[in-house]
């Protein structure tokens, strides 16, 4: 997959192109692989991933969170009789998972960026529908950020809701 442009990644990544062309030159230049810590990716992974579009990398993160829940939740109330399950497991695993999409958001943002601005280009457009096209599907959408929240909450209360009628917890 031949290395995107400057202006085909600022096209693409919208708001904040200038930093992640400074975290992402050490992969443009075919010089390494670093591309260091995201700040916000660590502080707010749950929005941000959605927020950057990276759909696949969301509903795994959520499908983790929400996995988990499920699982601490049957363990211990269901099997172990607690009242509600320890909090320390949650915070351990958000913790987790913030330091993963901390480190990792770089580098899981620069592929995602590669892989759509090569799809694209293969649709052989001309150079501003590319440009177009590139806006259109890159950029940031507050709305999946907070959609994706949303969807995963619901889903979190109705499997919950869900397993606390079926072991007659309620």
């Amino acid at each position: 997959m031949p290395t995107p442009t400057e202006q085909e990644i600022r096209a693409f990544v919208g708001n904040n192109s200038g930093y992640y062309l400074s975290r992402w030159s050490a992969f443009l230049s075919g010089e390494g692989n670093e591309s260091g810590f995201n700040v916000a990716a660590f502080l707010i992974s749950g929005l941000w991933l959605p927020y950057r579009k990276m759909y696949k990398i969301t509903l795994i993160f959520y499908g983790i969170i929400v996995a988990e829940s499920i699982l601490e939740y049957i363990l211990f109330v269901g099997i172990l009789n607690y009242e509600e399950p320890p909090v320390v497991l949650s915070n351990i695993l958000g913790i987790a998972l913030a330091m993963i999409c901390g480190v990792y958001g770089n580098r899981w943002y620069y592929s995602h960026t590669c892989n759509k601005i090569d799809r694209l280009r293969r649709l052989n457009l001309s150079e501003e529908s590319l440009k177009q096209a590139l806006r259109r599907c890159g950029g940031t959408s507050w709305f999946a950020a907070v959609g994706y929240l949303m969807m995963s909450l619901i889903v979190l209360m109705v499997t919950l809701g869900t397993i606390i009628v079926l072991l007659g917890l309620d």
